[in-house]
C-alpha cells in the first residue's frame, strides 16, 4: 500500500521534474496528467476489487442461506416422519406362519406401504424361505397397528435370521425405507424383531 500510494507517484514526479529525457519531454502531458491517470486506474482497480469482494460475500451468504434452508427442511422432514415398532404376534410350530405386528407409534400417517423382500436365511447365508410377491398396504395411520402375515415355512436349524424390507411415503410424498430383522439363536427361540430406518446420504 505504501508503494502504491506514495512511491509510485513520487517516481512519476521525479521522472518529470528531476530527470529529463526526450521521451518524457512533450507538450501533450505533464506529471499531473500522469498522476491523474494513475489515480483513475487505482480507482478502477478498487471498484473492480470491491465488486469481486461483494460477489464473493454474496456467494457465501447464499451458501449459508441454502444450508439453513436444507437444515430446516431436514428438521421438518424428521418431524413428519412415521416411526414404527415391530413385535411378534403369532407363530405356529417350528416358527412357521409368523405374524408380525407393525405399530405406527407416531401421529404421522404412512402411505403406500410395501413389504419386500421377505426372507429367512441360515448362518451359511442360504435362503430357507422367501416370499416371491410384494405385500402392499394403502396406509398405516398414526397409532395404528398392521399385522404382516408371512405364511412362511418352518425351520429346524439354529442361527436363523428373518429379514424384511419395508418402504412407505410420508404425508408429503417423501419415501422412507426400513429394514425389519430378527435373529433366532436356536430353532425353539421366539424371533425378536427390530426395525431400522435406512438413511440415504
Amino acid at each position: 500500500m505504501v508503494v502504491i500510494i506514495f512511491v509510485i507517484p513520487f517516481l512519476i514526479h521525479c521522472a518529470f521534474k528531476v530527470y529529463s529525457c526526450d521521451f518524457l519531454s512533450t507538450d501533450k502531458w505533464d506529471a499531473g496528467d500522469i498522476l491523474q491517470f494513475y489515480g483513475s486506474m487505482l480507482a478502477f482497480i478498487g471498484t473492480v476489487s470491491l465488486g469481486v469482494l461483494s460477489l464473493h460475500q454474496n456467494q457465501i451468504i447464499k451458501e449459508e442461506s441454502d444450508k439453513r434452508i436444507r437444515l430446516q427442511e431436514l428438521r421438518k422432514r424428521e418431524m413428519i416422519k412415521p416411526m414404527f415398532r415391530v413385535r411378534l404376534k403369532n407363530k405356529c410350530d417350528c416358527n412357521s406362519k409368523i405374524e408380525v405386528q407393525i405399530e405406527n407409534i407416531t401421529d404421522n400417517d404412512a402411505f403406500e406401504v410395501y413389504f419386500f423382500p421377505m426372507q429367512i436365511i441360515n448362518s451359511k447365508k442360504d435362503i430357507l424361505w422367501k416370499k416371491e410377491s410384494t405385500i402392499h398396504q394403502d396406509a398405516i395411520l398414526g397409532k395404528e397397528i398392521y399385522t404382516l402375515k408371512l405364511q412362511n415355512d418352518g425351520w429346524i436349524e439354529d442361527d436363523v435370521s428373518i429379514k424384511i424390507g419395508m418402504k412407505c411415503n410420508d404425508k408429503y410424498g417423501g419415501e422412507r425405507k426400513y429394514n425389519i430383522y430378527a435373529f433366532c439363536k436356536t430353532k425353539s427361540a421366539l424371533p425378536h424383531f427390530y426395525i431400522k430406518e435406512i438413511v440415504e446420504v
